[in-house]
């Protein structure tokens, strides 16, 4: 009987039929212990003779809020955000019996799930390492591997530290794949991990020298670089002994930059030119420069093994050139005047490699920058110069270039004398004033107005008279008959002088202001001047006749 006559619904008994909960119950493990250690009977969770369709169990919520601490196995990070049916499937339970009821019941049990991350996941590394997954791997994600420290196994310094993994742990075809119920990353391969540096160097490198310096490649390289080697810290002692000691940037080059494969093996060490720089390296300036005395273009005039750049190619030895440096020229970067042309010397680029069977030595640096200028008049400074004055000046003759006016120390350093130069002297406050406010450019596209520049008052300044004393012949107000360059007040207008007005002021229009015979008018309603021309000069244009009056009338 499942009851005892007399006695509660024991537990022990419940624990006959459910042996993998009584295997738990005894190894500590898993739900039920919490529930055992508080004395909960099963009763308070299993409650029977309710209907076929009731719960086996209730725990006071639904499955989602379920206290999964209360399991011994507490989720966080990715696994907390999983819905309970991802790892509680029939395929992950152990139990024979739990799998069965499963499968006649949907989700008719939580139990019987190992914790064990393989039970959920494939082993990526296919059985390559003891240790447990959570060694290197954590919940929050499988990549990266924070507990995994390279360290441990292989120290990864210089160039090592920049290799990506795939590297130096190659992907290997999976022989036999499985898949868990999470499908794996890799499924039909896998990267090695073990094994890897078995045969020292060589396990990853390939031998250039085919054996012929031994198996210690270390005792010449180093991890920083494969072209540094330690034989450089020697002061490059063997080398020294042949016929070609590197110095400067030669001791930097991968011998097989300078030392062609040897079809029989290995690197090739003779039968090969070295004498000139240009039996190994092509000529970079593409044929510009003329051969030395000695037959060949002689770079170490200008280069030395330290470097291409910076020649040694300066101010005083361009003197000696077609055209010496003199005044800010000699300050003047060397690209401004000798630009790059790379399509000018791209049919010389093919015909300028060494005669060399070695490959590399075509890649090196080459210069288009125009050293030699044959086709232009170094004379002439539109040469190099755009001219800014946009051909207002004729130069069609050396005597009148622009160094007429202009210094070779500085452009605006100026020969120029307007008093000399010019129709126009300046005198007066004109001597005072800057340039640019006589000459003015008609819009930002054109240059700078100079020739044929207003030499009228007209031309630059507003006539205030508006047009009263216009020349009717030449159409021009000749604003110097009553105004000084050096002030536009006081004039030089005298009402006494004939030249200038028949109206003599005597006796009391002596005394009167300008304005009580000259109103400021308007014209047309905007512009603004004072009456000048056409006043009237008789009495009673301004006076009133008062003998012209009835008798009797009051004044």
């Amino acid at each position: 009987a499942w009851h005892y006559v007399g006695k509660k619904v024991d537990g022990e008994l419940c624990q006959s039929c459910h042996k993998e909960l009584s295997e738990a119950l005894t190894r500590g493990v898993g739900f039920h212990v919490q529930s055992k250690k508080e004395g909960k009977p099963c009763l308070s969770c299993h409650k029977e003779h309710r209907g076929e369709n009731a719960a086996l169990a209730e725990w006071g919520g639904t499955a989602e809020k379920f206290d999964h601490n209360r399991t011994g196995y507490r989720l966080v990070d990715k696994h907390q955000t999983l819905a309970c049916e991802k790892c509680h499937r029939p395929e992950m339970v152990s139990s024979k019996e739990l799998k069965k009821r499963l499968t006649q019941r949907k989700l008719a049990t939580y139990l019987g799930v190992p914790s064990r991350c393989a039970t959920c996941h494939t082993d990526e590394h296919r059985g390559q390492f003891k240790e447990a997954c959570d060694s290197c791997h954590t919940t929050r994600g499988f990549k990266p591997a924070t507990g995994f420290d390279h360290t441990k196994k292989y120290k990864l310094v210089g160039a090592h530290a920049r290799a990506t993994c795939l590297q130096c742990h190659p992907l290997v075809a999976d022989a036999t794949p499985t898949a868990g119920p999470v499908p794996p990353v890799q499924a039909a391969q896998y990267a090695r991990y073990t094994g890897v540096n078995d045969k020292g160097c060589s396990s990853c490198h390939q031998d250039v020298h085919l054996g012929k310096f031994g198996g210690r490649c270390q005792s010449c390289h180093g991890t920083d670089s494969w072209t540094k080697t330690r034989i450089s810290d020697k002061d490059l002692k063997f080398h020294a002994k042949t016929r070609f000691p590197l110095k400067g940037k030669h001791q930097e080059a991968a011998c097989n930059h300078c030392h062609p494969a040897d079809p029989k093996g290995g690197i090739k060490t003779k039968g090969f030119a070295f004498a000139h720089c240009t039996d190994c390296h092509r000529d970079a300036h593409l044929g510009q420069l003329a051969k030395g005395p000695k037959g060949y273009v002689e770079c170490e005039t200008c280069h030395d093994e330290e470097g291409f750049f910076p020649p040694r190619y300066d101010v005083e030895r361009h003197t000696r050139a077609r055209f010496p440096l003199e005044g800010a020229h000699r300050v003047t970067a060397c690209n401004r005047c000798h630009l790059a042309d790379p399509d000018g010397f791209a049919a010389k680029l093919d015909n300028t490699a060494p005669k060399s069977d070695q490959p590399l030595r075509g890649n090196e640096l080459v210069n288009f920058t125009r050293l030699v200028m044959p086709n232009k008049d170094l004379s002439r400074c539109e040469s190099c110069h755009q001219d800014p004055h946009g051909g207002q000046f004729n130069r069609s003759s050396p005597s009148k270039d622009c160094a007429t006016c202009h210094r070779v120390e500085r452009f605006t350093d100026l020969r120029f004398d307007h008093t000399r130069d010019t129709a126009f002297a300046l005198v007066g406050k004109h001597a005072t004033l800057a340039c640019k406010q006589c000459h003015t450019a008609s819009n930002p596209d054109k240059p700078v107005q100079y020739r044929g520049a207003p030499k009228n008052c007209g031309g630059c300044h507003t006539d205030v008279h508006q047009g009263q004393f216009v020349d009717v012949k030449t159409g021009i107000t000749p604003c110097e008959r009553c105004h000084r360059n050096d002030s536009f007040k006081p004039s030089r207008f005298n009402h006494s002088d004939t030249a200038f007005t028949a109206f003599a002021l005597t006796g009391k229009h002596a005394a009167l202001k300008c304005t009580a015979c000259h109103p400021s008018l308007k014209l047309d309603g905007k512009l603004e001047t004072v009456w000048y021309r056409g006043v009237p000069a008789r009495c009673e244009g301004c006076h009133v006749n008062v003998h012209a009056q009835p008798s009797g009338s009051s004044r």
